[in-house]
Formats: C-alpha cells, sequence, structure tokens
C-alpha cells in the first residue's frame, strides 16, 4: 500500500511526486514509456525560469533524479485501470495491481505526427510541434507551418514575426482557424497559404531540407529550414473515462485546481483541459494536485474520509506541511507574528511601508532579526518567505 501513486512521469508526474514525498507520503510513479514525457524531445528549452539554456532531456534527467533523492520509487508499467476498492484504490497494469490511498493521473497526451517514415529522426532536427518552444531558433529562415486550425494559425502568427517567411499547408480547402486569425496573416508580406495540399515525404537525412507537397496528386518541392507540425494533441486518457469524465476532445474535464469529482483522484498536466501546455504549466499542475492528494489523505487520517476534498481545494493552493502536527501550528504562530510585525515596521535601506501591504497578502513577510539594528535603535527586519 502506498499513499500517492502518480501515473506518468512526465514534468507534472514527476513534480507531483516530488511535493508529496517533501509532504512525507509514500509515492510510488508508473511510467509506460520514457520519463520526462514530450520535453525529452526538444534539444533546447530556453524559455523555462531560473535555467538560461538546457535540453529537454537534461531537465528530465535532473527533475527524475531530484524526485527519487526525496524518497520516490518508480517503475516502468502501463497502467490499463484504476478502480475504487473501499477507500483505496487498485490500481491495474499488465502485470500487476497497486493499491493506494489517492491516485493522480498525469497521463499527459502527445502530438498528433504527419506518419512519415523520417519524422521521429528529424524532431529537433527542423521538425517541430511548438512553436513556443521552438520558434526563436528560427530567427530569419523559411519556415512551413502544417495545419489549419486555431493552433495552427496561431503558430503561424508567432512565426511570422520572427521568420523571413511562414507558409501555412492545409490538406482541406479552408482554414477552419479563426477569421481574426487568418486577417491577421493575410495581412503579412512573408506568409503565404496553400490548400488541399498534404505533406507527403520529409527531404534531408541529418537535417530537414524541404518537403514533398502532394496537391490532388501533383508533387511538388518546398524548400524550408523547418516545419512545425500543428494537427492537434492526442491525450492518453482513455483507459480512465469511467473514472474521471473526460470533454469532447479526450482531455479530463477539469480546472486548474485538478481535483475531480472522485474524491482521492486527481489530474495534473497536458492530460487536462486547459488553453497553455507548457512545462512551466505541467509544473504547476504537480504541484496543486499533489497539496490536493496530501490534504486528502490527511483528512482520511483524522477520520472525515475526505469528504472535504473540494471544498477544501476551493481555498487554494497552502502547503501540506501547514497541516501537520506541532511544526504546523508553530509556523502558523509564527506567520501571525510576523504579519503583526509587517504592519509596525519600516524596511531599513528604502523600502517603503507597502512591504507591510506585500506580507499581510502573503507574499514576503518581515521578521525581526535581534532587539535592534546597528546602533540606530531600530527593529532591523529581512524576508521570510512564502512556503508554497
Amino acid at each position: 500500500m502506498t499513499d500517492i501513486l502518480v501515473v506518468g512521469a512526465g514534468p507534472a508526474g514527476l513534480t507531483a511526486a516530488l511535493y508529496a514525498c517533501r509532504a512525507v507520503k509514500s509515492v510510488l510513479v508508473l511510467e509506460k514509456e520514457t520519463f520526462g514525457g514530450q520535453i525529452t524531445h526538444s534539444p533546447k528549452v530556453e524559455n523555462y525560469p531560473g535555467i538560461a539554456q538546457m535540453s529537454g532531456t537534461q531537465f528530465a534527467d535532473w527533475l527524475l533524479e531530484q524526485t527519487l533523492a526525496q524518497g520516490a520509487e518508480v517503475e516502468m508499467e502501463t497502467v490499463t485501470a484504476v478502480r475504487r476498492e473501499g477507500e483505496n484504490f487498485a490500481v491495474e497494469t499488465e502485470g500487476e495491481t497497486y493499491t493506494a490511498k489517492a491516485v493522480i493521473l498525469a497521463t499527459g497526451s502527445h502530438h498528433r505526427q504527419l506518419g512519415l517514415p523520417n519524422e521521429n529522426d528529424l524532431v529537433g532536427e527542423g521538425v517541430s510541434y511548438c512553436a513556443v518552444c521552438d520558434g526563436a531558433f528560427y530567427q530569419g529562415k523559411r519556415v512551413a507551418v502544417i495545419g489549419g486550425g486555431n493552433t495552427a494559425l496561431q503558430e503561424a502568427v508567432l512565426l511570422s514575426e520572427t521568420c523571413a517567411h511562414v507558409t501555412l499547408v492545409q490538406n482541406l480547402p479552408v482554414f477552419t482557424g479563426e477569421e481574426k486569425l487568418l486577417e491577421i496573416l493575410r495581412g503579412r508580406d512573408n506568409v503565404s497559404f496553400i490548400t488541399n495540399t498534404v505533406v507527403s515525404e520529409l527531404l534531408g537525412a541529418q537535417a530537414l531540407e524541404g518537403i514533398v507537397l502532394d496537391t490532388d496528386g501533383k508533387k511538388s518541392t518546398l524548400t524550408v529550414d523547418g516545419i512545425f507540425v500543428a494537427i492537434g494533441q492526442v491525450p492518453e486518457n482513455e483507459p480512465f473515462r469511467d473514472l474521471v469524465p473526460l470533454n469532447e476532445y479526450g482531455y479530463f474535464n477539469v480546472d486548474e485546481r485538478c481535483v475531480t469529482g472522485e474524491a482521492g483522484v486527481f489530474v495534473a498536466g497536458d492530460c487536462r483541459q486547459k488553453t497553455v501546455r507548457q512545462i512551466t504549466t505541467a509544473t504547476a499542475d504537480g504541484a496543486s494536485a499533489a497539496i490536493a492528494a496530501c490534504r486528502y489523505i490527511d483528512a482520511l487520517h483524522r477520520g472525515d474520509g475526505g469528504g472535504r476534498q473540494s471544498r477544501r481545494a476551493d481555498r487554494g493552493v497552502r502547503s501540506a506541511f501547514h497541516r501537520r502536527g506541532r511544526a504546523g501550528a508553530l509556523a502558523r504562530r509564527a506567520c501571525g507574528r510576523m504579519r503583526r510585525a509587517a504592519g509596525r515596521l519600516r524596511v531599513s535601506g528604502g523600502a517603503s511601508g507597502r512591504s507591510g501591504e506585500r506580507g499581510r497578502q502573503g507574499y514576503d513577510v518581515p521578521r525581526v532579526r535581534g532587539a535592534a539594528g546597528a546602533g540606530d535603535g531600530r527593529a532591523r527586519p529581512h524576508f521570510l518567505h512564502r512556503i508554497v
């Protein structure tokens, strides 16, 4: 029996495991393919806060090592079903059944591919699925966006701001995205449109050199430095349809609280409905889901059966540590004293009384160290960052 079982070891799942371990919960992570998820396909990541540049594989390795160091266990297993057994859950895989008090589904999604023979070989070498992630690498170059929906049009708008030329390739007679996005693109001289056309071949061995287009059986070649495939994503939620409702696109119908209608089941990352799918949003979901799961288990230990799961989540994400025993009580009392001090003290060095306001809002809270400052008779606070 484990406290929290996490299905999926992408950024959301590993972050959830990390947070749960820090809350002194036993954690098991089950992953069927690759630790790190889709991010491992990105050769460069330059938009993760605090890290100027890294590869997706580096990020996955670091996060996995950090999670294992905190005490999480990981297994390579394909989860086929999750069912409730009393207050616990049975998690079935192809070879074994695991039992847990709470389950976090971080199953992720994958980009729908073109299905061409050398597509996987050219990922990161001219083939990309995310303009936000990789668009900066094609500044001043010629690219093509494959697709005609909102995602494809948004990617084209972004790329047209920095690329020499953007060609939109759509397999249908018309583009299905918003007309306003099309108006923006039509107004840009470095954007062109091709319809009724599919990509039939990717040219290049070590790096992409161009694509072969098929328009009603007529072949042509388009020379480009890169392509951005935007023909949709495929969530991997079907085995859990009976446990958590899915929306019309197959994503878990759950908001940013990551709390489902099934007590003890939580979701995180790209598998849930959302408008932005990035590493940062996935890790944020992982933290939210883990904290909610920890509260649920703590409620079970208190004997209320976790029935207040949704109401607790409505109060926002706060640290699970603040609810644990004598240490939590001491922390709450200390925070109270610091907030009161914030209203009375002025921070030296040019800071204004607004610091007290920030303390009351829950950001940086002044804490008094020592009885007085260096010879001026005033107490000098320093800042203690909120634990989240």
